[in-house]
Formats: C-alpha cells, structure tokens, sequence
C-alpha cells in the first residue's frame, strides 16, 4: 500500500480502522531436524564457572544486514530454524505505517531466499507485536490521552507509566500506548550516535530528512501508538502458535479484545477553545 493511502487511512481512525493494525515484531521458529536448512550462526558464546569449567554453549543470532542500519537475525541448528526481526521497519527509515501478518510472513521468506535458504512450511512462533496508530488531534490531546490511560489499571496487569507512555504488564503479554513522534525522535538521536560515520552520507542526509517529516507529523496529530505483545504462554493458551495457521482478521479481533478495557473508542474532539487548566478534565470525563 502506497504511503498516501496509508496516510488517507489514519485521518480518521474513529472508530478505529483496523487496517491500520501492523505486525511490529515477529518470532517465529521451525523443525529443522530433517535439515532442511544448513547451520547458520554468528559464532559461540561459552559460559565458564570460577574454576574455568565451561557450563554451557550458546549459539549467538547471525544478523541479516538490511538498508536504513535495520536488521534481522536468524540462527539454526540441528534442532530448529529460529528467526526475529521487526518486519515493519526492516528495510526502511522509520515503522509509522508497516506491514499486515500475511505480508510480514512474506518479507520473512524474501529474508531466507536472499541467503540461499528455503522458505517457510510449517512454523510456530514465540512472540507476536502488534500496533495500531490513534490520532488524538493535538499534541495538547496526546498529552492528556497518555496521562488518562496512566490511571487506568488492568486485571492481573502491572501499570507502569512514564512522561511519554504508559505500560501494562504481566508475564503472558504486555500493553503499552506512547507518543510515536518522541519515539521516532528518540531512535533518530541514538542512530546518529551509533552510525556517524554512515550519518556524514548525502543518503543519510535524505533518511534524516524523512524522518523528521515523519515525526513533524505525528507530533502535529498527536499520535499515539498501542502496541500489544503476545509473549510464548499467551500464544500457546489461545492456540496461535502454528504461524502458518494465523491471518490478519485473526488477530485483529486478538487486538479488539485485549485493548477494549483501556482504549475506548473516543469520538474526535477538538480543546482548542479550552483553557489548559481545563483540557485534563475535559478528557476524563470523555474516557469515562
């Protein structure tokens, strides 16, 4: 989907449209005991105790090198095939707007196809991001948006709020809704850090540029950012771990029902007449 079709889809995400939904991170393993595919590692890591005794082996990620510094890293052994990575964002600047589960599975097996491996058959997987974009109109609304979902508590879940986020945990799964133009600013700060050199580039200097729209964006629509992880047991206990058994329908209505209790379907609003002293209780009382 063209980037201007995505950006028609979130002008009015009221009710929520939940095409919207991308797969944010992904990973997945298979059965490679019939060899299937050759071993492939970065090397091992060998754990010793104070007598110099080694404990344990562990074979590290081999990571796959995609533009933008993005990465993916897959590892397999005798045993299984184990990849991780985030689709949306492989291979591209920034993860405003990012992939469906059918189309992450696909840029899954371009990934093993570039290195000479065989594709997916039959696959589990062991954790599952999934995010959804909700313009809330302003950044004064994000503001107060993030501050109403802080005091929201969850069954069963430990709430964890920041300035810019707010975070609801267990061990099965996590919720967590945040300010996506902080975040895009954030990464952009510390990939300048960490890649200089590679910053010193014309090309850089045009990916920069681009993300700086992009959060120039979110910031002006007061973008916030739900993200919903399903660790291992969630998966196992709702029956989603067979990879090649899921679709995006599936876990949408996956999406619909874990977010209804801290995200509400808020009917656009505008607080530009209100005074500020005003704004946080005006949204209250519109979350209930």
């Amino acid at each position: 989907m063209e980037t201007n079709q995505l950006n028609q889809n979130l002008k009015n995400p009221y009710p929520w449209d939940l095409q919207n939904m991308l797969v944010d991170w992904i990973t997945l393993s298979a059965s490679n005991e019939d060899l299937r595919w050759p071993i492939l590692n970065d090397g091992y890591t060998i754990s010793y105790d104070l007598h110099d005794q080694p404990q344990y082996t562990v074979e590290r990620h081999f990571p796959i090198v995609g533009s933008y510094n993005t990465k993916a890293f897959v590892r397999i052994d005798h045993e299984k095939l184990k990849l991780t990575f985030n689709p949306s964002r492989y291979h591209r600047p920034e993860n405003l707007f990012g992939v469906t589960y059918e189309q992450a599975i696909m840029i899954a097996n371009n990934l093993l196809l570039e290195q000479d491996l065989l594709p997916l058959e039959e696959f589990t997987i062991s954790r599952l991001d999934l995010t959804l974009n909700i313009e809330t109109g302003s950044p004064e609304n994000l503001r107060e948006y993030l501050r109403v979902a802080k005091l929201r508590k969850l069954p069963r879940m430990r709430t964890v709020g920041t300035w810019e986020s707010a975070i609801y945990r267990n061990t099965r799964k996590s919720l967590t809704i945040y300010d996506k133009g902080a975040e895009i600013g954030q990464h952009a700060i510390n990939d300048q850090k960490r890649w200089r050199h590679y910053y010193k580039l014309k090309s850089a200097h045009d990916e920069l540029h681009h993300v700086e729209r992009t959060k120039s964006y979110c910031d002006k629509r007061g973008i916030a950012r739900v993200e919903l992880r399903l660790g291992r047991h969630y998966l196992i206990d709702a029956g989603l771990r067979k990879g090649q058994e899921l679709n995006q329908k599936t876990l949408e209505q996956i999406f619909m029902k874990e977010t209804d209790n801290v995200i509400k379907d808020i009917e656009e609003f505008s607080t530009g007449e209100l005074k500020t002293q005003y704004i946080r209780t005006f949204n209250l009382w519109k979350a209930g």
